[in-house]
């Protein structure tokens, strides 16, 4: 515990140097992050514990991401969005797979970095438009989706690569179909969520902290991507007092966001 307490005094005086000179903070975390870690001074162990505050880090990010994405927007806007994500594939994943293949590697091997240099960091992405007050501007949207259409992208990826992996036709189904469910029951609790929100006592920010938790374990159990699931989530909320829900997963947001970095960083290993 008290090499969690030294991570997050850490933590606090970056914040404030950040603030102070006018900054980006995300660079000093990941710096505080490799300099504790592994790869550093290795004054915090990279153990489950660690690595579970990185995991909530990322999963409440992108819970937040998901209630700046309105449905509605994807049926007005889905044919330039699925234009742009068809670039995204060719561009990124044929550069990769081109110069690996230039560089004498085999085949799959050169599928495998493509694949890689293909997929960009959601966390990284959203962090960024966040930090810089740039998520409510109207290209913010078409990034975001971009983020997601790389998810599932990765799906299909990831079972070509891995043996034994689940069919990926099967996981998109789960998802459509979870994603439909967790539609339904928001629209069938549009009268309810919301006076539960606006309560003044606790209960607001229990809601909020048990449906992401509660997603990840339908998603750990469905065997979905739980990064899928906190952004669906997080999108079907948003068609009710997404304004409100925005205000009371924003200290998590904040919170996690610092952990993420931080707590990702102390785990890797650059010696490997």
């Amino acid at each position: 515990m008290e090499e969690i307490a030294l991570a997050l005094a850490c933590c606090l005086a970056l914040a404030f140097l950040s603030k102070r000179w006018s900054l980006p903070a995300i660079p000093f975390y990941i710096l505080a992050g490799v300099l504790l870690g592994k790869s550093g001074l290795a004054l915090v162990p990279a153990d489950e514990f660690t690595r579970y505050l990185s995991y909530l880090g990322l999963i409440f990010l992108l819970f937040y991401v998901g209630l700046e994405i309105r449905p509605r927007s994807l049926l007005h806007r889905g044919r330039p969005l699925l234009i742009s994500g068809f670039i995204d594939l060719n561009v990124n994943f044929s550069l990769g797979f081109l110069c690996a293949l230039g560089l004498g590697f085999t085949l799959l091997e050169a599928f495998v970095i493509g694949a890689a240099l293909y997929v960009s960091s959601s966390a990284m992405a959203v962090a960024s438009l966040i930090e810089n007050r740039k998520l409510l501007l109207p290209e913010s949207e078409t990034i975001v989706w971009l983020m997601v259409i790389e998810d599932v992208i990765l799906i299909l990826f990831l079972s070509l690569f891995t043996a034994g992996a689940e069919n990926p036709f099967l996981v998109l189904a789960a998802v459509l179909a979870v994603s439909l469910a967790l539609f339904a029951a928001v629209r069938a609790g549009k009268t309810l969520i919301p006076a539960l929100l606006s309560r003044d006592d606790e209960l607001p920010v229990l809601f909020t902290f048990t449906a992401v938790v509660s997603t990840l374990y339908l998603s750990r159990l469905l065997k979905i991507p739980d990064a899928l699931m906190a952004i669906l989530l997080g999108s079907s909320l948003a068609s009710i007092r997404a304004p409100l829900l925005e205000r009371l997963s924003q200290p998590f947001r904040d919170v996690f966001l610092v952990l993420f970095f931080v707590f990702f960083f102390i785990t890797v290993d650059f010696s490997g």
